[in-house]
């Protein structure tokens, strides 16, 4: 965004083109793009490639090389240009010096040919961000795209898969939690009309707990069938298929937390559990295997959200 603004202030108009982004890009030193924002240590499943001139690869230790072929492996990428190494560079000198451009025109060329065919592909759904009102789940949100239709998406990225998913999994995140996912084979009316063949599969994910208090206490995360607004007799009556209340022990509890549920359609079996970093802390996981006259998970496909 940076690049982009800055370009635009020399046209003076931020209506400016990828080319003119990327002219831009290659006149500048990597100083004054990339490389005085990037944090002192990044993640090795945040790199894609590392670029580096062979001579001076060859300058680093032999413990240097090993640990650079051993960590990055295939991504380590050496080029055959010779820069001159004897060259400091000022903070003041905004370009290359004449041995790095042609080093730097390369590694440009290889990533903007990375970039224009991820343009080139079908826009596949990335993902949606709702905002959503506590409302004791009588207001349903529809997730616009449906189970069916994100599953045509991937095969469009993914040729040769079969039509029908033996998995299917819904990734998603939360602030607070007290939140719930329904999934039903048909889309709920928002307007109270009687649905008499509706069914649908329930997915709660309790409010995250207090962490002020001495003693630790949770409400339950469950999984269910049946329908939203029937949560707090179920809560009351302890009417769930599977449920746990230590669902978040261990877990950092102060930012988004990821969740995943994991549908198997062939052997009916649903499961809900952390990922990312909460999941190499919480192992918990809330799972039921459901008979197929009591809900078939191939039938299911339409997402909706809603919050308590």
């Amino acid at each position: 965004a940076e690049l982009v603004a800055v370009t635009g202030l020399k046209k003076q108009s931020m209506g400016i083109s990828l080319d003119a982004v990327i002219h831009n890009w290659k006149t500048l030193d990597s100083h004054f793009v990339f490389e005085s924002h990037l944090p002192q240590l990044i993640p090795l499943d945040y790199i894609d490639n590392v670029y580096m001139p062979k001579t001076l690869f060859d300058t680093l230790s032999s413990e240097a090389r090993n640990s650079a072929r051993a960590v990055f492996g295939q991504s380590l990428i050496l080029s055959d240009h010779a820069i001159d190494l004897s060259i400091t560079k000022s903070t003041s000198m905004t370009e290359p010096d004449d041995s790095r451009k042609p080093y730097l025109n390369y590694i440009l060329d290889k990533n903007i040919e990375k970039i224009k065919d991820r343009i080139a592909e079908p826009q596949i759904s990335r993902g949606i961000v709702i905002t959503v009102p506590g409302t004791k789940f009588e207001e349903l949100i529809g997730i616009p795209i449906t189970i069916s239709q994100s599953y045509y998406l991937y095969r469009l990225d993914k040729s040769g898969k079969s039509e029908h998913p033996e998995m299917t999994y819904i990734y998603w995140q939360a602030m607070n939690g007290d939140m719930m996912l329904t999934i039903s084979n048909e889309r709920i009316n928002s307007d109270g009309k009687d649905q008499p063949s509706l069914y649908c599969l329930i997915c709660y994910v309790a409010g995250k707990p207090s962490s002020t208090r001495d003693d630790y206490h949770e409400e339950y995360s469950y999984l269910n069938i049946g329908h939203p607004y029937q949560h707090y007799n179920n809560v009351h009556m302890s009417k769930f298929k599977a449920k746990s209340n230590v669902f978040y022990r261990g877990c950092n509890t102060d930012d988004f937390l990821t969740f995943c549920l994991k549908l198997n359609h062939k052997t009916g079996d649903v499961t809900l559990s952390h990922v990312g970093p909460n999941g190499i802390y919480n192992h918990t996981k809330i799972s039921y295997q459901f008979d197929k006259h009591e809900l078939d998970l191939t039938k299911i496909n339409y997402i909706h959200v809603s919050g308590g």
